[in-house]
Parts: structure tokens; C-alpha cells; sequence
């Protein structure tokens, strides 16, 4: 799981380079046959991407 988070940090870091931002918002839908409630998985985090980029998720 922590490599998978390291790997998603420096891609969404990759991402905000490319679209020359310092902040930006992603969502993320698990659509999972298997998966809880939306009220019971949606989850809102704030993250800093390793260059210092600002990056809010939500999960849903």
C-alpha cells in the first residue's frame, strides 16, 4: 500500500508539471461490486506531492 502511495504522489506531481499548476483536485470512484456505501467510502484528503505541489482527494 505505502508503494502504491509513493507511486500516486509522483504522478500526480508528473501531472501538475505537465499542466504547470500548484494545486488541483482528483476524484477517485470505486466502483466495486464488493465496495461500501458512498456515504460509508467518501473521503476528502489534502496531500502535498513530493514537489510541494497541493493535491485534494476525494474518494468516493
Amino acid at each position: 500500500m505505502l508503494r502504491q502511495g509513493v507511486r500516486l504522489r509522483r504522478r500526480l506531481d508528473g501531472d501538475h508539471g505537465r499542466l504547470a499548476v500548484d494545486t488541483s483536485v482528483r476524484v477517485v470512484f470505486d466502483r466495486g461490486t464488493d465496495a461500501a456505501p458512498v456515504r460509508e467510502r467518501t473521503t476528502i484528503a489534502r496531500n502535498t506531492a513530493p514537489a510541494r505541489r497541493e493535491v485534494t482527494l476525494l474518494r468516493a
